[in-house]
């Protein structure tokens, strides 16, 4: 899978400290592995009075660390469309991750996940997120109180039960994703202040997406579909091709144009998958196969033995 990376501008607050000490080998530049991020913010929740180190630091994080998505969050006459601007603009600042707003009845749901299999653990890096999309709430002025659920993709710990008391609600582990839910109503809410941005275009996160994802290698955007859909939704060629707007023709051509084709792609993101579901899950063989797209166990078991040499069963609980 390509380097997924983060912007050095968030490391760099989140760390209170040159993005060169972040990562060392590679001096001062834009963008530092995501995956060296996420494994700092492991060592400093592990670290004695660290467990909620990540989710303080995620609300008290300041807009500008974000660029221009934090300019127009800034900008946003309501909360629901700074979140909305939040969901769109992640792909500038993260790659490989996927944020997302859905609303149901009279709720709320803003979830949160890194795409990339190989990073894990990654706890730390959730919480610094949710604590994020909770500050950006809070400042048009929802209640800190105001949530109704908290869920985490990892195991409950000391953590994430100091974060329960301390937003006065129960965090859910072991879900697919993480995500925080609060009430539909907040999202008229206006900000409290009267911050504004007069010199960017509302449009900015709209523009330099369109720029960033014309540059992106087809091959990187079927990976991030796919991974995304895998346990959502069905992952054939088809669908992929109808989500980023080709034909199932121009997109074969386009990706042998890159060296490789739909399948090769869609067998290596169910490798990595596969041993991440079996190792930090506690998902069924069978319910494995369901979310990596597979008919049944029996087709599952066969890929799984032919690429790593054994049967998915010797690998479970292996994390």
């Amino acid at each position: 899978m390509d380097t997924s990376v983060i912007s050095s501008s968030i490391a760099k607050s989140v760390f209170d400290r040159p993005v060169a000490a972040i990562d060392e080998t590679s001096g001062p530049v834009a963008e530092v592995p995501l995956s060296t991020f996420v494994t700092k913010l492991e060592k400093r929740r592990a670290s004695p009075g660290g467990a909620q180190s990540a989710w303080f630091k995620g609300e008290q994080l300041p807009l500008e660390s974000l660029g221009v998505v934090g300019e127009v969050i800034a900008k946003a006459p309501t909360l629901g469309a700074a979140l909305r601007k939040f969901v769109l603009g992640l792909p500038l600042v993260q790659s490989n991750t996927t944020l997302s707003m859905e609303i149901a009845d009279d709720k709320v749901r803003v979830g949160y996940r890194i795409l990339d299999p190989d990073i894990w653990p990654r706890r730390g890096d959730a919480e610094l997120t949710l604590g994020i999309i909770h500050s950006v709430c809070m400042r048009f002025g929802m209640d800190r109180h105001a949530l109704l659920d908290v869920g985490f993709e990892h195991e409950a710990d000391g953590a994430t039960c100091s974060i329960s008391r301390y937003n006065r609600t129960d965090a859910l582990c072991d879900e697919s994703e993480n995500y925080l839910v609060f009430p539909v109503r907040c999202l008229s809410l206006t900000r409290q202040d009267t911050e504004r941005v007069a010199h960017l275009s509302w449009d900015a996160p709209d523009q330099l997406l369109s720029s960033h994802l014309r540059h992106l290698p087809v091959s990187c955007r079927v990976r991030q579909k796919i991974l995304y859909r895998m346990g959502l939704g069905s992952i054939g060629q088809m669908d992929i091709a109808c989500e980023l707007g080709l034909s199932e023709r121009t997109l074969r051509r386009a990706l042998a144009a890159e060296g490789t084709s739909y399948h090769e792609i869609r067998d290596e993101c169910r490798r990595s998958m596969a041993l991440a579901l079996l190792k930090r899950s506690r998902l069924s063989l069978s319910d494995v196969a369901f979310s990596l797209g597979y008919s049944d166990q029996t087709a599952f078991s066969r890929a799984f033995s032919r690429w790593f040499g054994a049967p998915p069963s010797r690998h479970c609980g292996k994390a």
